[in-house]
């Protein structure tokens, strides 16, 4: 897990905060309307920081 948030404090602001509301169980809908940007693109990025993520880790 200690490997998971070192990832995820090096990751620019938008990128962290969606991550970070991710893990806190919130939906695309939800972490859209807090970022301001689509649910659509939210779900956009979780899938390719999920692929970086395997990758690194």
């Amino acid at each position: 897990m200690a490997a998971l948030y070192a990832f995820i404090a090096h990751q620019p602001p938008l990128e962290r905060a969606l991550l970070l509301l991710y893990l806190d169980e919130h939906s695309c809908r939800e972490i859209g309307a807090v970022l301001g940007i689509s649910e659509t693109h939210v779900a956009t990025k979780l899938s390719r920081l999920k692929t970086r993520i395997r990758a690194e880790l």
